[in-house]
Parts: C-alpha cells; sequence; structure tokens
C-alpha cells in the first residue's frame, strides 16, 4: 500500500477540519490545506502533490468549474471531487466529469482508492523488431497471429510471412510484454485477438488448429470471455 502525498482543498460541502484527520488516519499525506482556488495549481507544482483532493462544491460553480478546467489542462495527476454520503443529489449539479475521480465522505478507505488511481497502468508492447537477414524489421503486434516453438527456435507467423527466430519459447514468452498475446500451450502463444472460435480445448485461428493446454487453461481464461456450460459467451 502506498502512502499518497495530497493537497487538500476544502470548501462549503466538505470541511478540511473533519477531513484531515480521516486522511490522516490511513497514512495519508496532507501537504497543505488550501482554501483559495487560485493557489492550488503553484502548490501543487511547488510540493510535488500526487493527487488533489476538493470540495465538490467548486464544481457546482462556475468561477470553481473555470479553475478545475485550467487545473486538468496543466497538471496531470488525479483529481478527486469529495462528496458527502447523505448529499448525492450534488453529484447532479456539478461537473462531476472535471475530475478524475467522485469519492464519498466520510472516507473510509480512501487510500486503496488512491492508491488504485496512482498506480501507474501496465505497459505493453505495441510491435515487435524481428531481424532479417541484417535489417530488423517492425512487426505490429495486431498482425501476429500465432507464435509457435521450433525446437530451439519459434516462428512468429503473421497475416504476410513467417519469421523464424533464434529463440526458443519459454524465452520468447517471458520477454512478451503484451497482454493479446498469451501461452495456451507449451508449443504455441496465440493473439487472442485473432482467435475465430474454439470447440472443447481446440482453439482455431483461420484454418489453424491449435490445443489448449490445462496447463494454461486459467490463465487464458482471465484474458479471453468467459464460457457458460450454456454457451453463452460474456
Amino acid at each position: 500500500m502506498i502512502h499518497p502525498k495530497v493537497i487538500l482543498v476544502p470548501g462549503e460541502l466538505c470541511a478540511g477540519s473533519t477531513l484531515l484527520p480521516q486522511l490522516e488516519a490511513q497514512g495519508i499525506h496532507v501537504l497543505q490545506i488550501i482554501e483559495a482556488c487560485n493557489e492550488v495549481i503553484p502548490a501543487s507544482l511547488k510540493l510535488n502533490a500526487e493527487a488533489l483532493l476538493v470540495d465538490i462544491a467548486h464544481a457546482c460553480s462556475q468561477t470553481g468549474a473555470s479553475w478545475l478546467k485550467a487545473y486538468r489542462q496543466n497538471l496531470s495527476i488525479p483529481l478527486i471531487l469529495l462528496c458527502p454520503s447523505d448529499r448525492p443529489e450534488v453529484l447532479s449539479t456539478g461537473d462531476i466529469c472535471l475530475g478524475h475521480a467522485c469519492l464519498f465522505t466520510p472516507l473510509p478507505d480512501i487510500n486503496t482508492q488512491l492508491s488504485l488511481l496512482l498506480t501507474p497502468p501496465p505497459t505493453y508492447q505495441s510491435h515487435l523488431f524481428i531481424k532479417r537477414n541484417r535489417r530488423y524489421q517492425r512487426v505490429p503486434v495486431a498482425d501476429i497471429l500465432y507464435i509457435q516453438a521450433s525446437g530451439a527456435y519459434c516462428v512468429v507467423v503473421t497475416k504476410e510471412a513467417d519469421h523464424t527466430l533464434a529463440i526458443n519459447l519459454n524465452a520468447m514468452d517471458k520477454a512478451l510484454q503484451n497482454q493479446k498475446l498469451v501461452r495456451v500451450h507449451r508449443s504455441y502463444i496465440l493473439n487472442v485477438d485473432h482467435i475465430d472460435g474454439f470447440e472443447g480445448h481446440m482453439l482455431f485461428v483461420g484454418d489453424k488448429m491449435v490445443p489448449l493446454s490445462s496447463s494454461y487453461e486459467k490463465h487464458f481464461a482471465k484474458v479471453f470471455p468467459f464460457i457458460h456450460q450454456k454457451g453463452l459467451v460474456l
């Protein structure tokens, strides 16, 4: 669990004196409590804030909405609107789209919420560079149908050509960082976007039939739609 450093901007609905002990009790470091909206951007830059917690009342006024828009344009850290749990009707009067998220107060588990917002999303390769003779050729991951083991080598099969690489499939699997390329068998990695159908433990990629090994079935199910026994795919 991370402990975010935040700037708190209270208002008429969420008082700073009430929010501060809730935040500190959860290990969240409040760098500064700011009352004047025009001080938020310079303070955020100066203090290296990781998130901004703002009373949703500021999103309900023309002046407040104006500086929130300026904040979104100048800073990329999460802007979280705070709304009292007994005043949910306020959500319909303010521009909640100005925030990255909206949380109700009191804040029983804001640390978890902030941790999720501040955790950077995983990055995935959009392409591979494959050596052909002396030249490295760019191959988009979207074009890869599957990768097949061939002894100490592996073959990357695309829509246009097959590329044989001097690397075994286990090493290739560890090197890949793309959620679309999924190991389904000791001899195969498939691009899930090119799976045309399945029957039992057999997957179809065009005219190619690829077995789904039981040892990879659970992992495969996490990235592919869940299949009910009645045949409904969600």
